[in-house]
């Protein structure tokens, strides 16, 4: 498939044509979402006109699922953070081109050819490699019961980071005491 072909197709005209919509959408969200639902909608009127390019032209992908579904829950979200705005009509085309896009007919129209991948031919995806698996933990050391005698260097406690127990020095630690200077 070329790049002319998926710019025919219905499904990737769709999606570019609710781009300007998604847009004006996040331009009415407070500036509060700035970062975060106004962002969202933006990255996924460019995300979902790619992710169905990329799967009309590679044939047997599914990158357009995890596109139309953010897009789904983040138009969800918009209706119920800010039920004020007015997202019917961005909605109704949303859904019905997620609709199509989660079909299993993607891809068959009389205006994009349907690669031969899709119905058994050509090869298959690939799957990815199953994980070793982890190495047993080290078993977990006991302290034994020894007696002291008061020569033996008393251990201060493993620090949490793990690193091997230190000598405390039997010497008595002195103090020093710094008085402020009194002002007079």
């Amino acid at each position: 498939m070329t790049l002319s072909t998926y710019r025919n197709s219905p499904y990737w005209k769709a999606a570019i044509d609710l781009g300007p919509a998604l847009a004006r959408l996040a331009d009415d969200l407070p500036a509060t979402e700035t970062y975060g639902l106004s962002a969202a909608l933006r990255k996924y009127s460019i995300a979902l006109p790619a992710a169905i390019a990329a799967d009309l032209l590679a044939g047997h992908t599914t990158t357009r699922y995890p596109v139309t579904l953010k897009l789904q829950a983040a138009l969800e979200l918009v209706d119920r953070v800010y039920p004020a705005l007015d997202t019917a009509a961005v909605r109704a085309a949303a859904d019905t081109l997620a609709e199509q896009l989660l079909a299993d007919d993607f891809g068959a129209s009389d205006d994009v050819p349907a690669p031969a991948a899709r119905f058994g031919a050509g090869p298959a995806p690939v799957q990815p490699a199953p994980l070793p698996p982890a190495p047993a933990p080290a078993p977990a050391t006991v302290p034994i019961n020894v007696p002291v005698t008061g020569d033996e260097p008393q251990l201060q406690p493993a620090s949490p980071l793990g690193a091997a127990p230190m000598p405390v020095s039997a010497a008595p630690v002195q103090e020093s005491h710094v008085q402020p200077d009194s002002q007079e």
